[in-house]
């Protein structure tokens, strides 16, 4: 038996919104000289994450909602798989069609990581104000 298309209306929808943002982001990598690469079926394969560089993966989450969870699984999914090619994690969420924030991307990275970049910023900062 042939399923009704309505069925799959927004699973296709959702299915296009994420590959729009996965290429989107692929693209702002290319242009800040990342050699940044799509996964092919998003991770589903031996190769993981969504987007990968020479030192990143990338995780990419899109949604219409007011509100996106955050599961402790998928976080450690990524940074185990992260770990495992030596590659930085990132969790890239983005809310669109919202009345505020259309479009608005943020980037997740472990807190440690992130005090080592504010650390790097301070030697800069530091070293360059001397």
């Amino acid at each position: 038996m042939v399923e009704p298309q309505w069925l799959f209306k927004d699973s296709s929808k959702k299915k296009n919104m994420s590959k729009t943002q996965e290429k989107k982001t692929k693209h702002l990598l290319l242009q800040k000289g990342f050699n940044a690469r799509l996964t092919p079926g998003s991770g589903n394969k031996s190769i993981k994450g969504d987007i990968q560089t020479e030192s990143l993966m990338i995780e990419c989450k899109i949604t219409e909602k007011e509100q996106f969870v955050v599961k402790l699984k998928d976080l450690q999914k990524l940074l185990e798989e992260s770990m495992n090619v030596m590659k930085e994690p990132v969790f890239e969420f983005q809310f669109c069609g919202g009345q505020k924030f259309t479009n608005y991307t943020w980037s997740a990275i472990p807190q440690s990581r992130l005090y080592q970049l504010l650390e790097t910023e301070q030697k800069y900062l530091y070293e360059n104000n001397s």
